[in-house]
């Protein structure tokens, strides 16, 4: 097993890193979300993996000191607006996936009572959230940065390792070649790739909404990874 932490900043890859490194690893997924599935959308959940989008300062808390300190860190990035941008139209994001509230009441009952979902993920279907400049600036100040992922008691923990979003394959082949481990998950039909339909150009070029982001806590991200 890897001696590796993966933390795992939503919207940064890390469904593709983690079925690469599940096999290398103590956890398992889960499937309590009603539109999960085995490749795409699902949650983990390990002895010291509370769930999938972990924060460093949780596994301090719940890793014994003695196993913590030969830990390895690695964790993936992305370009703060662009993470933002896909965290908003994701189509893997409860927000964003609807179903007739019938079925969605047996399935909050079937989960809590029996671990599983009556309806899965053929009943959901991807509604595109209707863009404003005043949500999405709203979006930005509600979604966590990457930077708070790495924190212990507050500081910054350098990780040992980076994927950066923007060359995924090759970071991620050069983290696995050091463990001699093969990249084997092939990403194939993202599933978050072209769900939405919008001119993104048009988020992209706004200045009030990049005045937000220079005014907001995802500004550290710029430094801390070097954007």
């Amino acid at each position: 097993k890897l001696k590796v932490i993966y933390l795992h900043p939503p919207k940064t890859g890390g469904t593709f890193i983690e079925n690469n490194l599940i096999n290398y690893s103590n956890e398992k997924k889960t499937f309590k979300a009603g539109f999960s599935d085995n490749q795409n959308m699902f949650g983990l959940e390990g002895v010291y993996t509370k769930n999938k989008h972990q924060y460093l300062n949780d596994y301090k808390k719940l890793i014994p000191d003695k196993v913590f300190i030969d830990l390895k860190v690695l964790i993936s990035i992305r370009e703060p607006l662009d993470r933002i941008i896909s965290y908003y139209f994701g189509a893997a994001d409860k927000r964003n996936q609807k179903i007739f509230s019938l079925f969605k009441n047996i399935n909050n009952f079937s989960q809590k009572k029996f671990n599983k979902n009556i309806f899965g993920k053929f009943f959901y279907r991807y509604k595109q959230p209707k863009y404003t400049e005043k949500d999405f600036i709203n979006f930005i100040n509600i979604v966590s940065n990457q930077s708070d992922f790495l924190k212990i008691d507050g500081k910054i923990h350098k990780p040992d390792y980076l994927i950066n979003f923007s060359k995924i394959d090759k970071d991620l082949e050069t983290f696995l070649r050091q463990y001699n481990i093969q990249l084997t998950e092939i990403p194939k039909n993202k599933y978050n790739v072209h769900q939405h339909q919008f001119d993104i150009s048009q988020i992209k070029n706004n200045k009030n909404i990049l005045e937000a982001i220079r005014n907001s806590h995802h500004y550290v991200d710029y430094k801390t990874f070097n954007f």
